[in-house]
């Protein structure tokens, strides 16, 4: 703003003394600037508390009419905010369906000669189209794929509500096509509805599997039955139309009624706690991305260094409960990663977790993402978690961006709100993969004083070893998938005593060698050129000298 509010103004406010235009300009300028609503609230504390309460409220997502509808009938609302997040998965859903509309279109104008024959093979064929063009773009169009892997909320639960609220635009289109379109009247039940259930199948299979498996699965189910179904005439549209009651009549059983589930959020101030990694590997094909690793994570920031494909990401992975390990145990807090659903589900409630990459929904806003993923960490409370959002909001500096939508974001603010979707209910276990990535020295360094003074155990895989010097007790370096060093920064720094060098000429046989700012040439490992002097080693020093020797004993 180009003017602000002084005191002697505010205590004018306060006392009464402005003319009435002087104070609706006064409290319409309020509204839009921070300082000076931080310097209202010690001389005019009814302004900061009103200010709180309009803020809450503007911030607070307004949810679509079908939305308010189902709230009224009893829904409860943070059902309804999963429900309101797939909205932006509609789209390709809907296309999905659109396509399997067409071809139904196609079926019914086709003439039907069984057994066999292509109009057979097009019925056998047809209801794979939506599926595959659902799974086609299924990872393009769930942004929440890799950070809902990690949370308590239940899996089959997620997954029948996305898929409600995607059908809630593929069923409208559905009708009308089959009420509008007499080609489609008898090949609804044969085509259309089969290939409705095969979309459903894959969406709830998705939540578990890859796509290539999900489409495996599903295919093969439904060439299976449906070949059964040829060889009896089963595809035939009369032949169902005439067994559609019978059949109805086998599966016309009630459904149980499920029950209202009451999760308390987790509360902040964590006690210390532990992880820990026995044994564990991660192996792809006939590669090895983690190699047998035992580990025992405490209390205190530890950071994980290591080059890219050392095998970082997968063991945070791992750990998150995102990747089942090859072989070995995981445990957090006592509770059993890799052991039964109940021991894996406490474990994630202990858990926030930073992926490297986060793919976003653009059209949420700032505050409705964050909104989403407190509903999957279990805050089922309205007020509570709408508290709570804003609470990390303030802590990653997007406070004054809680009403605008992600598109509209710096990428350094995607990744600050993406920090703080982990910070989410103050979780004992906090698991940050390339956290400072897109973020200015500023921002880091305030990600530093956030993170140095939370209780429990904070993990950071980072490139940046100046983070590491500054922020982290402990640290270990990780290389081919095996760890070369585990220990303390001062440990790491020692293996790096008197091999470091800095003089007019390069160390014969350094490491690495550059030349500094002040016009001399740093040099890493080698024999000390005449001239040179011993400095002190930093983190990158010990870090290069660590992975030479890694390499040189590889070569070797």
């Amino acid at each position: 703003m180009s003017w602000h509010v002084d005191d002697e103004t505010w205590r004018g406010y306060a006392a009464g003394r402005l003319d009435p235009v002087a104070e609706a300009a006064l409290e319409q300028h309020v509204t839009v600037c921070a300082p000076c609503r931080a310097g209202a609230r010690p001389l005019v504390p009814d302004v900061g508390v009103l200010w709180d309460a309009v803020h809450a409220e503007i911030t607070r997502p307004r949810p679509p009419w079908p939305l308010r509808m189902l709230a009224r009938l009893g829904v409860p609302e943070s059902d309804l905010v999963v429900v309101a997040a797939a909205r932006d998965l509609r789209l390709s859903w809907s296309v999905a369906v659109g396509a399997a509309v067409c071809c139904a279109f196609l079926a019914g104008l086709a003439p039907v000669r069984l057994p066999g024959g292509p109009a057979t093979m097009f019925l056998l064929l047809a209801p794979l189209i939506p599926v595959l063009a659902v799974i086609a773009t299924y990872d393009a169009t769930d942004p929440f794929r890799e950070v809902s892997g990690t949370t308590p909320y239940s899996r089959l639960r997620l997954a029948l509500l996305r898929t409600a609220a995607a059908l809630t635009a593929a069923v409208p289109l559905t009708v009308v096509a089959a009420l509008a379109v007499p080609a489609l009247h008898g090949y609804f039940a044969t085509w259309l509805l089969p290939g409705l259930a095969l979309t459903v199948a894959a969406l709830i299979l998705l939540t578990w599997l890859t796509a290539r498996a999900a489409t495996a699965a599903v295919a093969a189910g439904w060439l299976v039955l449906a070949s059964v179904a040829a060889g009896t005439g089963g595809l035939h549209p009369l032949a169902t139309t005439r067994r559609a009651g019978r059949f109805g009549a086998r599966r016309g059983r009630p459904r149980r009624r499920a029950r209202a589930r009451h999760h308390h959020p987790p509360r902040p101030g964590s006690r210390p706690m532990t992880a820990d990694l026995v044994d564990v590997s991660k192996i792809y094909g006939r590669t090895v991305a983690l190699h047998p690793t035992t580990l025992r994570f405490g209390t205190g920031v530890i950071g994980l260094l290591g080059p890219n494909g050392a095998g970082k990401t997968t063991m945070l992975r791992v750990l998150s409960s995102a990747l089942a390990p090859s072989t070995g145990t995981v445990a957090v807090a006592g509770h059993a990663v890799t052991g039964s659903h109940a021991e894996r589900t406490a474990a994630r409630r202990r858990i926030g977790y930073l992926p490297q990459e986060v793919v976003f929904p653009r059209g949420m806003t700032a505050f409705g993402f964050l909104d989403y993923i407190a509903v999957l960490k279990e805050w089922a409370d309205t007020t509570n978690r709408h508290e709570e959002v804003r609470r990390v909001l303030a802590l990653v500096g997007l406070a004054e961006r809680a009403t605008v939508k992600v598109k509209a974001l710096s990428g350094g603010q995607r990744r600050r709100l993406a920090i703080a979707q982990a910070l989410l209910g103050d979780p004992a276990l906090l698991i940050l993969d390339e956290p400072t990535t897109g973020l200015d020295p500023e921002q880091r360094a305030s990600l530093r004083g956030l993170l140095s003074g939370r209780p429990g155990t904070v993990l950071i895989s980072t490139h940046q070893t100046e983070d590491v010097s500054a922020l982290c007790d402990r640290v270990v370096v990780l290389d081919g998938g095996r760890v070369r060093f585990d220990g303390t920064v001062p440990e790491l720094l020692a293996t790096a005593a008197d091999r470091v060098h800095q003089g007019a000429e390069a160390s014969p046989g350094a490491v690495q060698t550059w030349r500094t700012g002040t016009g001399l040439v740093r040099s890493v490992g080698g024999r000390p050129a005449p001239g040179s002097s011993a400095v002190e080693p930093t983190v990158e020093d010990a870090y290069l000298l660590l992975r030479s020797a890694d390499v040189e004993g590889a070569v070797a």
